[in-house]
């Protein structure tokens, strides 16, 4: 019988775990502390992909911002990784981020393998996001030329037997009726074939008819 392997226990690794935190000073703020979480939980890893991702791509509107990406990123380093809290005004809390040199700190402090791993998980985030919405604008396009086309071929079949002189008439009805839906369109048409045939019908009054004569 063979030898059953022993089960080691997760405790047994504890102590080849990094630290769990650090405090660190704040440089240029004398007597300023931090203290940094070197490894978030991976709810919390799912939340800052989550939360940057939203806060530059709106996908609701179509609408990409990558110039607030690396901002975003940087301001939930510190929230997702330390104690601070920053200040609600977004001017304030890109002048702490850009003019000191706190996210430099913290960053050194943190699990660097986690870190490139939440980068590149929002990068993925991103592209996914971008080009879901872009196949979505495809979509529309395409609807609308479809759309078009059908317009085009309806339109045909309604103008057809409608010379130059019924087509000047259909202008001048349009140029007075401001916004221009399909119904009215529609109306305007049937105005200027019926015009078309009433003109006809008299053309024929004046036509002669021969008589056949008898053998």
């Amino acid at each position: 019988m063979a030898k059953k392997e022993k089960k080691i226990p997760v405790s047994a690794l504890k102590g080849t775990m990094s630290q769990e935190t650090v405090t660190i000073p704040l440089d240029g703020a004398d007597g300023v502390d931090v203290v940094v979480q070197k490894t978030i939980p991976l709810q919390e890893v799912m939340q800052f992909v989550a939360d940057v991702v939203a806060s530059c791509v709106d996908e609701a509107d179509g609408r990409y911002m990558p110039e607030v990406l690396p901002f975003a990123i940087k301001a939930h380093v510190l929230t997702s990784y330390t104690n601070l809290t920053l200040p609600s005004d977004v001017k304030k809390q890109y002048d702490l981020i850009y003019n000191t040199k706190v996210v430099d700190q913290v960053v050194d402090q943190i699990n660097q393998v986690q870190y490139f791993e939440i980068l590149d998980s929002i990068q993925a985030r991103v592209k996914y996001a971008t080009r879901k919405m872009s196949n979505l604008a495809t979509e529309k396009v395409n609807e609308l030329l479809v759309r078009m086309e059908a317009f085009a071929d309806n339109a045909e079949q309604m103008f057809a037997g409608v010379d130059g002189q019924d087509i000047a008439a259909l202008m001048q009805n349009l140029a007075g009726a401001g916004s221009v839906d399909e119904a009215k369109l529609v109306e305007a048409v049937f105005s200027a074939q019926k015009s078309e045939v009433e003109g006809s019908g008299s053309r024929m009054d004046n036509v002669v008819e021969l008589r056949k004569t008898e053998e």
